[in-house]
């Protein structure tokens, strides 16, 4: 008979163990999930994306020509107009810009033979630099946020200048901005 009430009182005991984890169980969960809120404003969201770009004129011209060099009128940087004489040949034959714009090459010297054409290259360079557009090369994830017509800021040489996109293209995934300041 103590045999069984010794059994009878661990089985009671198991049995109030079992109901009181129970009970602490469902008082947890009666509890709820605590959240924390906040004022819903309207912000600017600013994404800043680091790469580099080409810079494209809006017109360009490569001169070429070939003999001895008698005058060279330009150097590079130079700002010319469309019909000026930039270079001479002995053979009288003048090297005229067809666009006005900034010199960006000059591959010839008074007094040499021009040999640039067989090379492939211009002798002179005219680029058109007001407005320039810069291609840029940007990811999935970067290119998804750009659309036509965005504000576009641009960062080089520690000064920023404005613009917008003019255009955006698929594959290679490119942005072009076209900024309304040459850079210089």
């Amino acid at each position: 008979m103590k045999k069984k009430t010794i059994i009878g009182a661990v089985l009671a005991i198991i049995l109030l163990v079992i109901i009181f984890i129970i009970y602490q169980n469902n008082k947890q969960k009666n509890q709820g999930v605590r959240v924390r809120t906040g004022e819903v404003k309207t912000e600017t969201i600013i994404e800043k994306a680091a790469t580099t770009g080409t810079l494209i004129p809006s017109d360009e011209q490569s001169l070429m020509g070939t003999g001895t060099v008698s005058d060279v009128k330009v150097a590079v940087g130079d700002k010319v107009e469309e019909g000026q004489v930039l270079a001479t040949y002995d053979s009288g034959v003048q090297l005229t810009a067809g666009t006005k714009g900034t010199i960006t090459e000059v591959n010839i010297k008074t007094g040499q033979v021009d040999n640039n054409a067989q090379a492939g290259k211009a002798a002179i360079h005219i680029a058109d630099l007001s407005p320039l557009k810069v291609q840029l090369k940007l990811a999935n994830s970067e290119a998804a946020a750009v659309a036509v017509n965005q504000k576009a800021e641009i960062s080089a040489n520690d000064q920023t200048y404005s613009g917008k996109v003019s255009e955006k293209t698929r594959l290679p995934l490119q942005v072009k901005a076209q900024l309304a300041q040459v850079l210089a």
